[in-house]
């Protein structure tokens, strides 16, 4: 199982915990298994949790630069890995060259070799007897930390007392990254950093991420549905108010508009206007009147279909034209 970058990705993750959950199912049918990692995101993502506990596997993610502490990996397979790669590298790729080879199969099988060598059953038993895990030694696993972490007991030997110093700066500097890098790891299921997390807890934080998504998403929508209204509220606006302009300006000269002022002539029904140099002319006179006869006749039809709805008599308004107030 490989990813194109070389890493481990989910979908690695997923099928090496598919084939972990057949072995453990095969050999404890009956037991549950419990998967201890760091804080990589491929481990802390949901989907991943979820996979894992539907095959009795349980994620628990350790605190951070705290793996390195009791990780038997750690502590010599992927040293000696490393080391040995790098001897057998050298003679893989002299080799290569002298005996005119291809000096990509020479890394390959040199490779091959450092990782059966490395990854080997004593490599394994004495890295996980150094660490302390098996058998379990609690003095040694605190020896480890201490050493890691530098704490180191008071002493009134120079040496010791000056180790005791460097121990206090290192404790103080820790101290000071730790208050730093208190908050939040990156994910998309947050948790606060510096706790031993269970793969229920990171289920519940992931579930009230997407409920405060779901409420967010819903507040957008209504933002939008409320700027949408205001904004064609704000065009007929303009529209109207478009339309009440091109109804003021004067029906003769059609240059001037009213805003405010005196002399101005305007029918009652507000849609004709005559500014005070062509309410002067003839021709304005004759539009006007032309106007109140048109207003006065709509008046008439309007009236007479009121009084057949009400059954009363007809009835018309005198339109005459006014001054602008």
């Amino acid at each position: 199982m490989w990813s194109d970058s070389g890493y481990l990705d989910a979908n690695v993750f997923k099928s090496i915990l598919a084939k972990v959950s057949e072995e453990s199912h095969t050999k404890y049918p009956s037991l549950k298994a419990l998967l201890f990692g760091d804080q990589l995101a491929a481990h802390r993502r949901a989907d991943i949790v979820e996979f894992a506990l539907g095959r009795g596997l349980f994620l628990i993610s350790l605190s951070k630069t705290t793996s390195h502490i009791t990780q038997p990996l750690d502590e010599a397979p992927f040293a000696a890995l490393q080391a040995d790669r790098v001897r057998r590298n050298e003679a893989a790729i002299m080799d290569g060259i002298l005996t005119n080879t291809d000096t990509r199969d020479a890394l390959m099988l040199a490779a091959y070799e450092a990782e059966r060598r490395a990854f080997s059953r004593p490599v394994f038993i004495g890295a996980f007897f150094r660490r302390g895990l098996r058998p379990f030694d609690a003095k040694l696993m605190q020896a480890n930390v201490k050493a890691i972490l530098g704490l180191m007991e008071t002493a009134e030997t120079p040496i010791e007392a000056a180790r005791r110093a460097a121990s206090e700066v290192i404790q103080a500097a820790q101290a000071r990254v730790q208050e730093a890098k208190a908050g939040t790891s990156c994910g998309k299921a947050v948790v606060v950093r510096g706790v031993v997390h269970s793969p229920f807890r990171l289920l519940k934080r992931q579930r009230e991420i997407e409920e405060e998504e779901a409420k967010e998403k819903a507040a957008k929508a209504t933002r939008a549905e409320e700027c949408a209204r205001e904004r064609a509220e704000q065009e007929k606006k303009k529209v109207d108010k478009a339309a009440a302009r091109k109804n003021r300006r004067c029906r003769m000269c059609v240059s001037k508009e009213h805003r405010g002022g005196k002399g101005w002539r305007v029918c009652q029904c507000g849609a004709f206007w005559v500014c005070p140099g062509c309410a002067k002319t003839l021709d304005a006179g004759i539009a006007l009147a032309r106007h109140l006869n048109e207003c006065d006749r709509m008046a008439e039809s309007e009236s007479e279909s009121e009084s057949r709805s009400d059954g009363g008599g007809s009835s018309s308004d005198e339109r005459v034209a006014r001054p602008a107030i």
